[in-house]
């Protein structure tokens, strides 16, 4: 493998750089909603997802989204797309909604506006390291050459934080990109001393028996997923996203009533081996609620510690990029 290590800086850069590209949204059918915006239904629902979310998958496999919302006249799709490219596609209009991760990097430069929270998972971020290696701690890494994805500023942050609490720094840590049909090969391999990553690629990189986790997200992160949109599409679209949030919490409802039965679906529909699913659905802490104060805070902490690194040079505009209204009143008892 070619030595591609970066910096810090270069590395969230990266980041940057990814998050705010457009080209495939281009691609896209432009704005979404054929509905009344009046009536705050849209004519289209298009939601883009990483895997693995259960829940998703429970909505894909039971056609109960789509299901809920015909009686509006609105249709829906729902796709498995790489992170990155569902930024894209919500900030160009090819997506209406989004599930994933978002940080300050793209709540400043992109029109997106959270309208809820689905997981809060610190302990699905994880460094390991072989299994034989000599790396025992943190502090062992400087010097080391460690596997992480480029685009993924969350889990940049939990390195950079990560090294802060050992006591070294960063920039002595060499930085190598990898994409996920790469890390596991790196590490083995001896191409890298370490990774950075989340599940299910630690629990594949866990079920080798060839590895060692160092170090967790727990108390260093906190790793919440999010579904938001395009600003436009949830200013006039309030009621359809509403039902599509209540729909979601019966498919979550349904997950946590039915654990066996949505554990097999779960590695079915990721292809994942009955451990690695396991472990995955285990560590994950799956919710459906507004965004809180919590999750706030955790951007606003993001945003500080991306400024101080010069990474980060427009602030957030908090008010514009995060809906507490929408969710709680859909999620009302009687909602």
């Amino acid at each position: 493998m070619p030595d591609l290590s970066l910096s810090r800086r270069g590395l969230l850069r990266a980041a940057v750089g990814g998050a705010a590209a457009t080209s495939l949204a281009a691609c896209g059918t432009g704005a979404s909603a054929s509905g009344s915006a009046a009536k705050g239904v849209a004519g289209q629902l298009r939601i883009g997802f990483q895997p693995p979310y259960i829940v998703m998958d429970v909505l894909q496999k039971q056609k109960t989204l789509a299901s809920a919302l015909s009686g509006d006249g609105t249709d829906v799709s729902l796709k498995v797309l790489d992170p990155t490219i569902i930024q894209q596609s919500v900030a160009g209009r090819a997506l209406d909604l989004g599930l994933g991760g978002l940080g300050p990097i793209q709540l400043s430069s992109q029109p997106f506006t959270v309208v809820a929270l689905v997981e809060h998972s610190p302990r699905t971020q994880a460094l390991l390291v072989r299994k034989d290696s000599d790396i025992k701690s943190v502090t062992d890494l400087k010097g080391k050459k460690l596997g992480s994805y480029g685009t993924t500023i969350n889990a940049n942050l939990f390195v950079l934080r990560a090294a802060e609490k050992a006591g070294i720094d960063a920039d002595d840590i060499k930085f190598v990109p990898l994409t996920t049909d790469q890390i596991t090969a790196a590490l083995l391999s001896g191409s890298v001393d370490a990774v950075q990553t989340w599940d299910p690629f630690a629990a594949q990189l866990e079920a080798t028996k060839r590895t060692r986790t160092l170090l967790t997200g727990q108390g260093l992160v906190e790793n919440y997923v999010v579904i938001y949109g395009h600003r436009d599409y949830v200013k006039k679209y309030p009621k359809t996203i509403a039902k599509a949030l209540r729909t979601y919490r019966k498919a979550l409802t349904w997950v946590n009533a039915h654990q066996d039965d949505a554990l097999r679906l779960f590695a079915s529909a990721n292809r994942l081996d009955a451990e690695v699913a396991a472990l995955t659905f285990r560590r994950r802490e799956y919710l459906l609620s507004a965004p809180n104060e919590r999750f706030l805070a955790d951007l606003k902490r993001q945003e500080r510690e991306l400024k101080a690194s010069g990474v980060l040079t427009k602030s957030v505009d908090w008010e514009a990029a995060i809906d507490h209204t929408i969710a709680a009143k859909a999620l009302t008892a009687d909602g």
